[in-house]
């Protein structure tokens, strides 16, 4: 069987590839499918930078007098820690070549990457990340310690990191909430970065590829289907390309997050865009 593929304008539809074969159909249906996972790709940071935002926001607004405060801090620390555990588990599902040796160099070089990811196991199976609001009544500050001590002693931790924690203790040493979900912010955007650099030159092909059966020129790109005849359409391929586009808008690291990195790191040291 013999395809084509068709492209709507204001005039009607028109043909703007003639003699696809099944070999070719094959093909370009797997590449709307990758191309789609990378989609999903970019909505799993989304979702986990939204969560992190709406927990900072929830650091900064907290009143020692509201009493849903301790509820509230502890739902938006398990929102973006199953967030993570969520990005964690599509990476390893579906890019794990590139994100098997990151996962490595991150969890090994950053503190705040390995309390997220013992800390989210913790919440799930032992109990609640933050367990106390702190005021210091001279600077009028509070502050939200993580209950590094009970992490320390969890039996399903990371051995390693059990022993880490139990230095930290004896030696007095705290770990703020609000000041690690800021750090870990700006680990996960770098994370996020080498991930998509690892993967640029397959998805530029990919794009390549399904863009030969989408009618496009400099100014637009056409609604266009795959198709026996002109009037039996099988499946969109210009669809997929018009919100992948869209999609890419999404990439940047939002105005709001960066205003975050900006009060922790030095401006000149904030992750550029293009390198995300």
């Amino acid at each position: 069987m013999s395809y084509s593929s068709i492209f709507f304008d204001d005039t009607g539809n028109h043909i703007y590839r003639s003699g696809i074969t099944e070999e070719e159909i094959t093909t370009l249906k797997k590449d709307i499918q990758r191309l789609r996972c990378y989609m999903n790709e970019i909505d799993y940071i989304q979702i986990l930078r939204d969560n992190i935002y709406e927990c900072l926001k929830c650091f900064e607004t907290t009143k020692i007098n509201d009493e849903n405060s301790f509820v509230n801090i502890n739902r938006h620390m398990m929102n973006w820690l199953n967030s993570f555990y969520g990005w964690i588990e599509h990476h390893e599902k579906n890019y794990n070549d590139i994100f098997s040796s990151l996962k490595r160099k991150y969890y090994d070089g950053n503190f705040e990457y390995r309390l997220a990811y013992e800390l989210r196991s913790y919440t799930v199976h032992q109990g609640l990340g933050v367990t106390k609001i702190d005021l210091d009544i001279l600077n009028k500050k509070m502050t939200f310690p993580i209950n590094i001590e009970d992490l320390s002693e969890c039996k399903k931790g990371n051995s390693k990191f059990r022993k880490e924690l139990s230095h930290m203790v004896e030696k007095n040493n705290t770990v703020d909430a609000f000041g690690f979900v800021k750090k870990f912010l700006i680990i996960i955007e770098r994370f996020q970065g080498e991930i998509w650099s690892g993967m640029q030159a397959s998805i530029d092909n990919t794009f390549n590829n399904i863009l030969e059966y989408v009618k496009h020129d400099d100014l637009m790109i056409y609604e266009s289907y795959i198709c026996v005849d002109k009037d039996n359409i099988c499946f969109s391929v210009g669809s997929t390309i018009i919100l992948f586009m869209k999609k890419l808008k999404s990439i940047p690291v939002p105005k709001k997050l960066n205003e975050y990195i900006d009060s922790i790191i030095n401006p000149s040291e904030v992750i550029p865009n293009d390198q995300l």
